[in-house]
């Protein structure tokens, strides 16, 4: 199974490509944002949205990436729609259908539902669908692996900036962004009801790891001193966790939000695994003490031993005990009963 294209930002893409050396098979991401970037999809209820995610203009970095140039292959297979390219995180969607047209990348992504549990909050797919809807958010940047490429000189030189063109390249990938029109954005959004504590949270999370490939640093700091006023900080000086409960509670709604294994077992607790073990071998020990020894073909009659006074046990005495008949339904009742009693001690019955 081949292993996951290393994420590198398009400034360290750029630096070694320019530098001559080989960036081998990485991701990188790129913004795009505009007004007319995202249109709602149905009624609402489904929480679909129709993005144009990439064209084949000159952007903000001074690149172009060629729109007949995608290959959507591997993106169809799953259609991730990740927060700001946090690979490390659940999805907050998918894209349902992918296609060019105009010069342009569309796709209709559906996010994920109110009551679905993430990381940085419960139904935050949910929130990043309302702030689209009601244009708080406008940016999209995706996640694609360079194939071919090319320095644009003449470009470069006039406008004494670093010049790419993408000729082709693999889409992974695609990422809302929280690049709003301004950062007061945000507040806005908040005052209006929109929950913004999990944009809160991600600017803290990212901040305090590095994890800000998508973005600028002080683009990130600068929402992050907007929100302040309005949300709390919960995770400073920490990574996100999921803990048991909260990870079988999103990989059991997440599969429903796909559709599928509907019909398949419940995901077990590491708990339950330990108490299902422990049994297993408690009745796998009774079976051998309740299994009667096979008889021997031909058994040897023993003489009886002459009465003596009882001189303590050697070697040779407890090895005759244990093969008598006698003996050894004394050891097997003995085992018996502490195997009972460690299975009582474990289920907590009393006699």
């Amino acid at each position: 199974m081949p292993s996951q294209p290393q994420r590198v930002s398009l400034k360290t893409w750029k630096e070694q490509t320019a530098a001559g050396e080989d960036p081998g098979a990485v991701l990188i991401p790129k913004a795009f944002d505009c007004d007319e970037v995202v249109k709602a999809v149905g009624s609402g209820m489904d929480r679909t949205l129709k993005f144009t995610i990439s064209t084949g203009t000159v952007d903000r970095e001074n690149d172009t990436i060629s729109v007949k140039g995608w290959d959507l292959r591997a993106f169809r297979k799953n259609g991730p729609i990740l927060w700001a390219h946090q690979s490390r995180m659940p999805t907050i969607g998918r894209s349902l259908k992918i296609w060019t047209e105009d010069e342009r990348l569309k796709s209709i992504g559906q996010f994920t539902p109110e009551d679905m549990p993430h990381p940085l909050g419960l139904g935050f797919g949910h929130t990043v669908y309302r702030m689209f809807v009601e244009k708080y958010l406008k940016a999209v940047s995706v996640g694609f692996r360079p194939t071919k490429w090319e320095k644009d000189e003449a470009r470069s030189e006039e406008t004494n900036r670093y010049a790419v063109n993408f000729l082709k390249q693999e889409l992974l990938e695609f990422s809302p962004v929280p690049v709003p029109a301004n950062p007061e954005a945000l507040v806005e959004a908040g005052k209006k009801g929109i929950d913004v504590q999990p944009i809160y949270d991600w600017c803290e999370y990212a901040l305090d790891t590095g994890e800000t490939l998508c973005l600028p640093r002080d683009t990130i700091e600068d929402a992050h001193k907007q929100l302040q006023g309005i949300c709390s900080s919960k995770i400073k000086g920490q990574r996100i966790e999921i803990d048991m409960g909260e990870a079988k509670s999103f990989l059991g709604s997440f599969k429903n939000f796909l559709g599928i294994g509907k019909d398949d077992p419940p995901i077990p607790d590491e708990r339950d695994e330990k108490i299902a073990a422990l049994e297993a071998e408690i009745a796998e020990l009774k079976q051998l003490i309740d299994t009667e020894p096979e008889p021997d073909p031909e058994p040897t009659p023993e003489p009886e031993p002459a009465p003596s006074e009882p001189k303590g046990f050697d070697i040779k005495s407890l090895e005759e005990y244990v093969s008598s008949p006698e003996g050894a339904a004394e050891i097997r009742e003995a085992l018996s009963e502490m195997v009972d009693q460690a299975v009582r001690q474990v289920t907590g019955e009393t006699d």
